[in-house]
C-alpha cells in the first residue's frame, strides 16, 4: 500500500454521540476509515467518520443501490433483490463512530462539499481507550492520495 502525502492528524468528536462503542472492536491502529459529509446542506461543515464493519444480512430484501455504495467503482446498480439468510451471508456497512472536529477539518469539508472526497485517505492511528477526554480516544491520519493520472502523463 503506498501512502499519499501526510496532511492533517484529527481527534476523532463526538464518539458518544455516535455510538462509537457499539463497533469498538472494529476500530484499530491502521484500519481505514471513510470521510463523509453529514448532510448535502453547503452551508453545513460537520465532516463524519466511518468505519467498515462485516455485517451479517438479515433475512429479506436487500437495496443493491444501498450495498453499491460502500463498493469502489460500483455505479448505476439499482434494484432489490431476496436474500435468504444463511451462515455466509454477510456485507459491509460503512458505520459513523465520530465526527471530525469543524473548525480544524474546514479544508476538507469545503473539499468535499466541492465533491474533490476521493482525493482523500484517512486511518486510524490512535485508539487509547484510557485517555482523561473523550475527543482524545481516537485519532486519524489524514492523507492526500498520490493522482495516478497526472504522474502517468
Amino acid at each position: 500500500m503506498t501512502m499519499g502525502i501526510f496532511f492533517k492528524e484529527l481527534n476523532v468528536a463526538k464518539i458518544l454521540e455516535s455510538g462509537a462503542f457499539k463497533v469498538w472492536n472494529e476500530i484499530e491502529v491502521g484500519k481505514e476509515v471513510f470521510l463523509e459529509l453529514k448532510s448535502e446542506n453547503k452551508d453545513e461543515d460537520t465532516v463524519l467518520v466511518k468505519v467498515e464493519k462485516k455485517v451479517e444480512i438479515l433475512e429479506g430484501v436487500v437495496d443493491l443501490e444501498e450495498v453499491a455504495k460502500g463498493i469502489k467503482g460500483a455505479k448505476g446498480i439499482k434494484g432489490t433483490v431476496k436474500v435468504e439468510k444463511s451462515e455466509r451471508t454477510v456485507g459491509n456497512e460503512k458505520i459513523v463512530f465520530g465526527e471530525l472536529p469543524e473548525k480544524e477539518s474546514k479544508v476538507i469539508s469545503d473539499l468535499l462539499k466541492q465533491g474533490w472526497g476521493q482525493i482523500f485517505e484517512a486511518f486510524i492511528c490512535k485508539k487509547d481507550k484510557d485517555a482523561p477526554l473523550y475527543d482524545q480516544r481516537i485519532s486519524i491520519a489524514v492523507y492526500i492520495k498520490e493522482n495516478k493520472e497526472v504522474i502517468a502523463k
